[in-house]
């Protein structure tokens, strides 16, 4: 019985070490497809078309100009700062499209204002004075910038326009981060939506980024359905209270049932329905960047089954024929258990480089005891793990090359391999922390039992049978 889970303990040893290889592959390959930045621009993007569901291209290359934006990227190709674009002309006469919407502004608010209210008009004065003042220095100072060049036609490299797909575009993906709040998107838009033409040019923003952000903004200051269905039950709810006297009408109100509910969804603004909005579309983004990983991992545990030729059958025969071997392994079980532990952890949030980088180290660690107790994970010579089995009959018989005939005669054993492998490293580390605690109770269990069954008493002696 203690053989039995000494080999057990032996082959989970050597999955967890290999399966901490499988993740380490599964995150380069992740990080080199950017697949949770890909993820999440195609998630803002149908965010964007389902709030207005006539953003259709311009929805993708919404999303990718927030998710590139350098306090958001994660590429380290992304300049992580905002320099402006075009010569001092073409930046002088951004800065007089900015002064004259100022003022714009300034005089629309003062028409605006309640003639009797002395304080607003000259609050309103004072800003339209301001930004008249800040026009006529913009103007001047854009005089001066064109004496040395002409104001540039800046010509913006235009986003994608399309779902990313997962081999798509890796060079702009890398651009894209893998992380963002809700109210950082909603507050970049507003951005987006109150730059000039010439602001944008200058910003490297797309002139469609632009046109997209005021539509969606538009759109989110339009009551959605719900909002308008509660405002018609509070409408009516104010109708029937006014044929109440006074003091019933407390009451009347307080009896309706999910009357809170009904307010919240009348009242709610255009950020609280954004952020419902994004808040599912972020749970997708997560599922789909899930199930990526997960066909990457597959194919990752295939293929490292078949290039580090890995037989499930022939682990156990050879941890079966040498019990020192499933012994050491035994004794290196609890540290494999300590030291990877947090290293296995499966990939939902990103991680960072220092992360990386100990999950190397403790394989590398984890490998070299492999090799030190007898068993290798990468086969020596390369490809040669079984260089001493024999070429199979059938396989002479049609003149089968050697090599595919040896992976044929493995591959049950191969393809075992690669399903337990796709399990996971949290899988096996969690396993083979279960099976190192269970073998002291086992291992005490047959200590106590009896080594032989006890003697029996001897049977009483029959009377002689009368003659």
């Amino acid at each position: 019985m203690l053989n039995t889970i000494d080999t057990v303990i032996a082959f989970a040893v050597i999955m967890t070490v290999l399966s901490l290889l499988i993740t380490i592959v599964v995150q380069m390959a992740s990080a080199a497809l950017s697949l949770r930045g890909k993820n999440l621009a195609n998630a803002l993007a149908l965010t964007f078309q389902t709030i207005d569901p006539k953003l259709q291209k311009e929805a993708h290359s919404l999303a990718a100009q927030i998710l590139r934006d350098p306090i958001f990227s994660d590429s380290v190709w992304r300049a992580k700062n905002r320099q402006l674009k075009g010569n001092a002309a073409t930046q002088a006469q951004a800065k007089v499209e900015r002064a004259e919407k100022n003022l714009r502004l300034a005089e629309k608010q003062l028409a605006a204002v309640d003639q009797t209210d002395i304080a607003a008009i000259t609050q309103w004065t004072a800003a339209r004075d301001r930004a008249s003042n800040a026009l006529e220095i913009a103007k001047q100072e854009l005089g001066r910038a064109k004496q040395t060049g002409n104001v540039e036609d800046l010509q913006v490299k235009p986003n994608r326009s399309g779902p990313w797909g997962v081999f798509s575009s890796l060079r702009d993906a890398s651009a894209l981060g893998s992380a963002i709040r809700p109210g950082e998107i909603y507050r970049i838009v507003y951005e987006f939506a109150d730059l000039t033409k010439t602001e944008a040019a200058v910003r490297d923003v797309c002139p469609e980024v632009v046109d997209a952000a005021k539509r969606l903004l538009a759109s989110l200051a339009k009551p959605d359905q719900p909002a308008e269905e509660s405002r018609s039950k509070l409408r009516l709810i104010a109708h029937l209270a006014n044929i109440f006297p006074a003091q019933q009408q407390k009451a009347i109100v307080d009896s309706l049932a999910n009357l809170g509910a009904t307010v919240e969804r009348a009242t709610t603004l255009s950020y609280d329905r954004f952020q419902r909005w994004f808040g599912s579309a972020q749970d997708r983004a997560e599922q789909w960047f899930q199930t990526h990983v997960r066909i990457v991992t597959i194919i990752c545990s295939i293929c490292a089954a078949f290039v580090l030729q890995l037989d499930t059958a022939e682990i156990f025969r050879q941890l079966r024929d040498q019990p020192k071997l499933a012994e050491a392994l035994v004794k290196a079980a609890p540290g494999v258990v300590q030291k990877g532990g947090e290293l296995g952890e499966p990939l939902q949030t990103p991680t960072s480089d220092a992360h990386e980088q100990d999950r190397k180290k403790a394989f590398a660690e984890l490998q070299q005891n492999l090799e030190e107790v007898g068993f290798d994970i990468v086969p020596r010579p390369f490809f040669g793990r079984w260089h001493k089995d024999p070429t199979p009959t059938w396989a002479r018989a049609i003149y089968l090359p050697r090599p595919l005939a040896l992976v044929i005669a493995h591959l049950v054993g191969l393809l075992a391999t690669a399903g337990l492998l796709a399990l996971g490293a949290p899988f096996w580390f969690n396993l083979l922390k279960n099976l190192t605690s269970l073998r002291p109770a086992v291992a005490t269990l047959i200590e106590k039992r009896p080594t032989s069954a006890p003697a029996l008493p001897p049977a009483p002696a029959t009377p002689p049978a009368p003659s």
